[in-house]
């Protein structure tokens, strides 16, 4: 049985997935921001490549244990979500979103998006969103692209998975923290 936990940026993502790890949790914590180069990074067609690698090695890594129990930040499915707002947002052509779609599809192949998987995605208002960025001196306003993703993201995993939101809004990292904790006790995780 797999997790996986998507979200919104600052919506205690990464918070709650190291907390996990703390208490012995098997997870897959998503450092991969830490390791792109950054001439890949800035060329966005690459960096999204290289991200879709990046999610598959480490999520393929993680799956070599069936009966484990895997919690992931973020995974190589939800780079179909990312791609496609992406491209809605104008930041890639729907060409290239193609092409991406096609290598995404190559890796996914390879490992399944299984009905039982519980994903979890937190979520912000962009207003909170944009001040918890603020407060770690990250300046990016993109309430457009945030709710096309956000969207992208819940559309592709309601269907295909055991689909969790998690409205982080006013919620404490302590509050967060329970809702994730109640969701896996709720699926025997």
């Amino acid at each position: 049985m797999k997790v996986i936990l998507v979200g919104d940026p600052c919506s205690g993502k990464s918070t709650v997935i190291k907390r996990l790890e703390k208490e012995g949790y098997a997870v897959a914590i998503e450092d991969g921001i830490k390791k792109i180069p950054l001439a890949v990074e800035n060329d966005k067609i690459q960096a999204i490549l290289w991200f879709t690698e990046y999610y598959f090695n480490r999520d393929k890594q993680s799956s070599t244990n069936k009966d484990k129990k895997i919690i992931a930040e973020r995974s190589v499915h939800f780079q179909y979500a990312h791609t496609s707002a992406q491209a809605k947002y104008g930041k890639i052509r729907n060409e290239e979103k193609e092409h991406i779609l096609k290598r995404i599809d190559e890796f996914a192949k390879q490992l399944p998006l299984e009905k039982e998987t519980i994903v979890i995605q937190t979520v912000c208002s962009n207003e909170q969103t944009q001040t918890r960025l603020q407060e770690r001196s990250l300046h990016k306003k993109q309430d457009r692209y945030w709710n096309i993703l956000r969207q992208e993201t819940e559309d592709f995993f309601k269907e295909k998975t055991k689909y969790y939101k998690v409205d982080t809004t006013i919620l404490s990292t302590e509050e967060v923290y329970g809702e994730v904790k109640r969701i896996l006790k709720e699926n025997n995780f």
